[in-house]
């Protein structure tokens, strides 16, 4: 009897394992995070991208792509003397790029889960990206009859708003997908600031700042459209 009563005990514990295992396979996974590359114009090249989606449902998700790139290379030029013999050497660099979006994702064909090989998307939201930019000019071997500006730094900052609109495809690849985007970005409003700091000459007796600002005035001043390029590998938890 006992026998028989562990025989059903085991059946039934069997068949609940099986049951749980089922559900927990189709349980809805509600996020996805990728991370890949992305060719930014914006950034004039290559850029670090990443995602995060929260899928509503296997057809809907809303999320965040953002594109990053951090410079540390210094390019240098030093010109030719002048007619006084002072020599002017230019050093710039590009310290940050930053693109961040929120967008919302519908799945045309298939669906953000991974029960589908293919999906194909069409995602649309706002972004904005901040570009900065450094440039450095430094003069030597200075006359001492002559006063010239030692040193002459350039700060400048580009904040753009946007549409992001595009496409994505992704492809199940182990566990998880490999995801292509092509995403459309159609600017709405640009600002620009510059900052330039002049170290004059210890015969001038004089340092100052000097800011120049401008704001862009409407869309009609600076919109226009570009497309990037965004590939990677996403997961789903």
């Amino acid at each position: 009897m006992k026998k028989k009563i562990t025989t059903v005990a085991m059946v039934f514990l069997a068949i609940g394992a099986n049951l749980i295992a089922k559900a927990q396979s189709s349980e809805m996974k509600h996020f996805t995070v990728g991370l890949g590359a992305s060719y930014d114009s914006g950034a004039e090249g290559l850029t670090q991208n990443t995602k995060f989606d929260f899928n509503i449902s296997p057809k809907f998700s809303i999320g965040i792509k953002n594109n990053l790139k951090l410079w540390d290379k210094t390019r240098t030029q030093i010109n030719p003397p002048d007619d006084n013999g002072a020599v002017t050497t230019v050093s710039w660099r590009s310290p940050l790029y930053n693109n961040a979006s929120l967008v919302g994702s519908y799945s045309v064909l298939g669906s953000n889960q991974n029960d589908k090989k293919f999906n194909l998307n069409v995602f649309a939201g706002l972004g904005w990206s901040y570009y900065l930019f450094n440039m450095d000019f430094a003069t030597t071997n200075i006359p001492a009859n002559m006063a010239y500006i030692g040193a002459d730094r350039h700060i400048d900052k580009t904040t753009t708003y946007f549409i992001n609109t595009g496409i994505s495809a992704s492809y199940k690849l182990g566990p998880g997908k490999i995801y292509a985007e092509i995403p459309v970005f159609v600017d709405l409003f640009k600002k620009q600031s510059y900052t330039t700091e002049y170290d004059s000459d210890p015969s001038l007796n004089s340092n100052y700042t000097y800011t120049y600002k401008l704001s862009g005035e409407g869309p009609y001043n600076f919109l226009y459209t570009t497309l990037g390029f965004n590939l990677g590998y996403q997961i789903n938890f």
